[in-house]
């Protein structure tokens, strides 16, 4: 995975392909597009889109990915960092079979899917792993780096991944130390949100509890684990958490009392000075906080009247501050319209404003991830994008390390899925006029719609 720096259930057309012999065939332009979602999260070099077969009665849900998977992430049933920007259909257990879908999110070195309350996690597994000393192979007394770390190309049940595996140089067994604690605490099968970022896997569940698979510290604990790591339901809904938002190092909780907590480092002030989960992230603002997101280092909230904050590590102006200096003290941004969603990447950051009818983006712009040409290298205020188009809202959007997906709809037609920014990799999918099978472009500075996505035109 090429790593520069850091989410509606729906019906989907199968993906065209080009025919055997085509060569470098052009893709055709854009026709009539087909239902879907994006996964959300933090990948660096693959992307998720989720659908299904057409039809409102009975329609088969499909999940596919594309781009590059060096450590099985894009789900595949095999690691390769070959660039796929055509996409991929993944194959979900048996179990997943006929269940309800959730939500799809990504992680640098993995993703996650939710499917009837269970989670399915595939790529780098044990990532936080102690690496071991083992002998070198035909040198006694010398020895080399060895960590448990591991790939897992296909989607596997929690049950599977959520054990630790002990290990030596003499071999060793695997032990199981996560089911009991999942029957316990009530986590398999009750799990409503999942969020990841970096390496780290966080599941929301049914009581407001979040739960951790990876390392955070605070509030540290086995990394290999999976853990209880903040909120309650018994402490009333300041504590009961409804959203989670996943940095790199740090994870942000919103509650049902509308208040934001922080959790992990806080090197930058993304964690506002609370980042032991103990106090509230102190917000300029007395409307109920309704929405988090979170980029690698920064992170954002928006309130109820549409305002939207911003605080952490300010490089390339992502806080949309009209600065770039790092901001402990959650600011208001200045946007000319009501925030109503927000996701962050790496070093960027895009707002939806007026209910999807307005697209906005600031921060780094080397790849081309805030949409607004390739002459721009960083804006510090927030811009808007020509994108949705006249009478179109933006219904998904999600941000990658250094690209963004997003979903548009015309009040009578399926969504259009969208993708721009870093996309030497594959990660911004096949655009419609792009040669079938040639390599993809080193980025895309404009939103273009993705061919695979397209239903036939009419």
């Amino acid at each position: 995975r090429r790593r520069a720096a850091p989410r509606n259930r729906v019906r989907a057309s199968e993906p065209r392909r080009a025919r055997p012999g085509d060569g470098r065939r052009r893709v055709p332009g854009a026709g009539r597009a087909s239902n879907g979602r994006v996964g959300r999260g933090g990948g660096g070099a693959s992307a998720m889109f989720a659908g299904g077969g057409a039809g409102d009665a009975a329609w088969r849900l499909q999940l596919f990915t594309f781009g590059a998977g060096p450590h099985g992430e894009l789900g595949i049933g095999r690691a390769e960092d070959t660039p796929r920007p055509e996409a991929n259909a993944v194959a979900l257990p048996e179990c997943a079979s006929g269940a309800p879908f959730g939500e799809v999110v990504l992680g640098t070195d993995h993703s996650l899917a939710l499917v009837g309350g269970r989670v399915y996690r595939w790529g780098l597994l044990y990532a936080h792993a102690t690496p071991r000393l083992r002998p070198k192979a035909g040198s006694p007394g010398t020895t080399t780096s060895a960590g448990a770390a591991c790939v897992v190309p296909a989607p596997a049940p929690l049950q599977e991944w959520s054990r630790r595996r002990e290990s030596d140089s003499t071999g060793g067994s695997g032990v199981d130390i996560g089911r009991e604690e999942l029957e316990e605490g009530a986590v398999d099968g009750a799990i409503t949100s999942v969020a990841s970022g970096g390496s780290n896997s966080f599941m929301l569940t049914n009581q407001g509890e979040v739960f951790l698979f990876g390392s955070l510290r605070p509030p540290g604990g086995d990394p290999d684990r999976l853990r209880w790591i903040w909120g309650s339901r018994s402490r009333g809904p300041a504590m009961q958490v409804v959203r989670v938002a996943a940095g790199w190092r740090h994870a942000l909780f919103l509650t049902r009392a509308g208040c934001v907590f922080a959790l992990g480092d806080d090197e930058y002030g993304q964690c506002a000075g609370v980042g032991k989960g103990d106090a509230p992230v102190p917000l300029p603002t007395v409307e109920l906080v309704t929405g988090i997101a979170a980029g690698a280092c920064h992170s954002v909230a928006w309130a109820l009247d549409g305002a939207a904050f911003a605080w952490g590590h300010g490089g390339h102006g992502r806080l949309g501050l009209q600065t770039s200096q790092h901001c402990k003290c959650p600011s208001k941004i200045q946007i000319d319209e009501p925030v109503s969603f927000a996701s962050c990447g790496s070093n960027f950051s895009m707002f939806v404003t007026q209910q999807g009818r307005s697209l906005w983006g600031c921060g780094g712009n080397q790849y081309g991830q805030l949409g607004l040409g390739a002459a721009l290298t960083s804006r510090s205020a927030p811009a808007r994008l020509d994108l949705p188009r006249s009478g179109e809202v933006v219904v998904a959007l999600s941000c990658g390390v250094n690209y963004s997906l997003c979903l548009t709809r015309f009040a009578a037609e399926r969504p259009v899925a969208w993708a721009w920014g870093c996309a030497a990799s594959g990660q911004c999918g096949r655009a419609a006029g792009e040669w079938v099978d040639a390599p993809p472009a080193p980025r895309r500075p404009l939103p273009e719609p993705l061919v695979d996505f397209l239903g036939p035109s009419p």
